[in-house]
């Protein structure tokens, strides 16, 4: 195991190959009953050069996931779902700090980086909670404090974390085609 496989890590990963069986042997109103929010799949990590790397962030090695960062990847996925950890009602948290609904550890993630928004009836929105090194949705930053609406096969980038933001039926396709 490498220094970066125990630095670097996502909180709360879901292998697309463990929700495609899931989905194959529970059937889809099962799987839409445990999983009705939309998903963030993991498309690019960060280089693994060591210059960014804060030995402070350990959380969990994510071995598979670092052994190809910087690489366009399908397989590996974080939920967009509120958890107990976080004090907004109306949010998704995404930051460093381990109070985040969404846990990514990195030193240049920051402790609270951004936010899903929940209480918006036309769908999610997703701003930046006045990050260092930014929020992007399909490329462009995000102003801080300002949701933006987010939809079906968005790019997200946190810092250089990059996923494609998937609707639940949108994520239901993609598993089909693992199993």
């Amino acid at each position: 195991m490498s220094d970066v496989d125990s630095i670097v890590s996502i909180g709360e990963v879901l292998s697309l190959a463990m929700l495609a069986d899931l989905l194959h042997r529970r059937g889809e109103a099962s799987f839409r009953k445990a999983h009705p929010h939309p998903f963030l799949v993991l498309v690019s990590l960060p280089p693994t050069d060591l210059e960014w790397i804060d030995p402070s962030t350990v959380e969990e090695p994510l071995e598979e996931v670092v052994a190809n960062a910087g690489k366009i990847r399908k397989e590996f996925a974080v939920a967009v779902r509120k958890t107990d950890r976080n004090a907004y009602a109306n949010k998704v948290t995404v930051g460093r700090a381990k109070n985040n609904d969404i846990v990514l550890r990195a030193p240049k993630i920051s402790k609270l980086h951004a936010a899903f928004t929940l209480d918006d009836p036309a769908g999610n929105g997703l701003m930046d909670m006045e990050s260092i090194n930014g929020t992007f949705l399909n490329g462009l930053k995000l102003e801080p404090r300002k949701a933006r609406p987010v939809q079906n096969g968005d790019r997200v980038d946190f810092w250089r974390f990059g996923f494609e933001y998937l609707a639940l039926p949108e994520m239901l396709k993609l598993l089909a085609k693992w199993h």
